[in-house]
């Protein structure tokens, strides 16, 4: 009895798409799925890792093309879906030409945007800090900045100390990175233009009574103390008023600034609201038990755009593409669906780079130890889903850019392998280099997964190392 292949898509190149697409190998090998990956952008952006651009690594590290990280058996798209059709099941774009997909069973990450709450001014007047080119965007410019006032600016105090002024909004943790990254880069750029790191000034505001809002007290108050002591000027229950250029009004006080960056929240994609048969709760839609858009059958909802307690989070997403692999082997070889249960959380929130905090429910621990943590935490993600060959060239193009902090490449242009690049010829130090590498990798792997092990009680089912960045 010949079994029907499945059409299975996949709308979306984040972590819930690329680890659902991962995971559906066997059952594209077995011919009882074919899938399809649609992403409006040929690449996987490791957002956990963003935050390195700022302090001078290269966003090779953290910008994967989609035909490195996903097998060559699954068909990648390159599109941007504008409508659902749930009826007819069937999903088009937006293009001049309108694409037309069809589709057996769908799953939909389409991930977030940004909310400004209809703050005035501060879409147009402010950077964001979301995305790998949002990051380079913004460093670029402070470079740039550092530049002007090097050769302008140097003797003209005012203009100095507005250049070099830094506005953060929003005190979660995409704030905390960046201003914790910033801190000491912005200060090293400094130093290396013949500026005063004094003069540079980095203020951290919070509408909320506290930074880091789902991080017990006594952690966020670590982390302010921290911050503090880097020279970051915390402001909290402060809410923005408005922007106007290089200006922040707040409600007792009024701040001028060069550079001003929002990372104050973000909403689901806006497309999830606009699909009429989906219930949505402030922008998520509501799924059952089996991760089923409420009331449409075989439309599935993972990442952001999900209404469950691990939406928001990299570890969430993560999650939700492994059940969602295990629910489709279910139905394929008609065994009982399992249901679907709720992603033990954990984070480490990384403040600069040899510092972070790592939260387990009530338990915090912050220092260089959960920093070193962090670091085998991103590179355990790669190391378990590239190629040895590319995960080899990926670290030592990361080692080569970090000798040159001064690169101001766009980012399409760092993309590209440059000419005469991976591993060098001196053959024997390279051995060195690789096998010590190599070593340290292992160890860490190997250490995260005992505690792992420990944490979860040896359920790695539910939790792994690899998923406790946010």
């Amino acid at each position: 009895m010949s079994i029907s292949k499945k059409h299975l898509v996949i709308v979306g190149s984040g972590f819930a798409g690329v680890e659902l697409a991962r995971r559906m190998v066997p059952l594209i090998k077995k011919g009882l799925y074919e899938v399809s990956l649609i992403s409006n952008h040929g690449y996987f952006e490791y957002y956990p890792g963003i935050y390195r651009i700022m302090i001078g690594e290269t966003p090779i590290q953290v910008k994967i093309r989609l035909d490195q990280i996903v097998p060559s058996c699954v068909k990648i798209i390159e599109d941007t879906i504008s409508r659902i059709d749930t009826v007819n099941k069937k999903i088009y774009s937006n293009d001049d030409i309108e694409n037309e997909y069809e589709y057996d069973e769908l799953v939909l990450g389409l991930g977030s945007v940004p909310n400004y709450f209809s703050i005035p001014g501060l879409e147009d007047g402010a950077f964001v800090f979301r995305t790998t080119g949002n990051a380079v965007e913004l460093r670029n410019h402070l470079h740039e900045l550092l530049i002007k006032t090097r050769a302008e600016e140097i003797n003209n105090e005012p203009v100095l100390m507005h250049n070099l002024h830094i506005i953060i909004g929003g005190g979660g943790p995409v704030g905390v990175e960046l201003a914790g990254a910033l801190s000491s880069y912005m200060r090293q750029m400094a130093k290396a233009n013949k500026i005063p790191p004094d003069k540079v000034t980095i203020d951290l505001i919070e509408a909320g009574p506290r930074l880091l809002p789902r991080v017990p007290e006594n952690g966020s108050a670590e982390i302010a103390e921290f911050l503090g002591k880097r020279g970051v000027n915390i402001f909290v229950n402060r809410p923005i008023k408005s922007i106007a250029k290089e200006t922040v009004m707040l409600e007792d006080v009024t701040l001028n600034a060069k550079t001003i960056v929002w990372t104050g929240g973000i909403i689901p994609n806006p497309l999830y609201t606009q699909v009429s048969n989906f219930t949505c709760d402030r922008g998520r839609v509501c799924v059952d038990e089996f991760m089923q858009a409420t009331g449409c059958v075989d439309i599935y909802i993972v990442g952001d755009g999900a209404n469950t307690k691990g939406a928001g989070l990299a570890q969430g997403a993560i999650h939700d593409g492994k059940y969602l692999a295990k629910l489709f082997k279910a139905k394929a070889l008609s065994r009982a669906w399992p249901k679907y249960k709720q992603a033990k959380t954990g984070f480490v929130i990384p403040i600069g780079s040899n510092w972070a905090m790592m939260v387990f429910g009530n338990f915090v621990w912050a220092g260089f130890i959960p920093g070193v943590i962090r670091y085998f935490i991103d590179v355990e993600y790669f190391f378990k889903r590239l190629s040895i060959a590319k995960f080899l060239d990926l670290y030592w193009e990361g080692f080569k850019y970090r000798r040159h902090r001064y690169i101001e490449l766009p980012i399409e242009e760092s993309l590209k392998k440059p000419k005469n690049s991976g591993l060098p010829a001196q053959s024997g130090r390279a051995l060195v280099y690789i096998i010590g590498f190599l070593a340290i990798i292992f160890l860490g792997v190997v250490g995260l997964g005992y505690i792992n092990n420990k944490i979860s009680g040896g359920d790695n089912s539910t939790f792994t190392a690899g998923s406790l960045f946010k």
